[in-house]
């Protein structure tokens, strides 16, 4: 039994690239050796074809966290707003307006979203050293995509929030002192 052995010979030509590809596989005389013969271009479109498929993995992933994140900010405001009803109530019957109670819907999130930011940051920039040796031409403390990102992360709290605040500046003092 022969062991395989593998070789690699690049030959530069000029003409079609089919009859290229014919001639070498006719001058391959050793028994049982097919030759597998790619034109360049065919091998630098094997290449992005993998890089394509993984920023098509990482970019679903990060698409379903967005939602996730999404819905997460979204249920942890609505519940807020709702076992605070009475309290917004009150603060509207005394005479608090719409910019108050945004502050204080908002203003108990700012924190944690300050801090999940610089968590997030961190996590990605340990994460960017990594990725930094499987990918060619990656800038791993890129601030333009850092930026981007926390951004983003700003978008999608603001537009979870959006429908609980608009149901808090809505709560009529009266009945919110009749709820229990």
């Amino acid at each position: 039994m022969m062991d395989a052995v593998y070789a690699t010979v690049r030959v530069h030509a000029t003409g079609n690239a089919t009859q290229v590809a014919q001639a070498l596989r006719s001058a391959a005389t050793t028994p049982g050796l097919v030759p597998r013969v790619f034109t360049f271009q065919g091998l630098v479109d094997q290449q992005l074809q993998s890089i394509r498929k993984m920023v098509l993995v990482v970019g679903s992933l990060a698409a379903i966290a967005t939602l996730l994140a999404l819905i997460g900010i979204f249920g942890l405001l609505a519940f807020t707003v709702a076992q605070r009803t009475r309290e917004i109530g009150v603060r509207m019957a005394l005479g608090a307006r719409s910019p108050d109670i945004l502050r204080i819907v908002l203003g108990q999130y700012a924190l944690p979203f300050g801090i999940g930011a610089a968590v997030g940051a961190a996590v990605a920039a340990g994460a960017a050293k990594v990725f930094r040796s499987l990918a060619y031409g990656f800038i791993p403390l890129d601030p333009l995509s850092f930026g981007a990102g926390l951004l983003l992360f700003a978008a999608v709290a603001l537009l979870a929030s959006i429908a609980p605040i608009r149901r808090a500046l809505r709560i009529d003092p009266v009945s919110a002192l009749r709820y229990e």
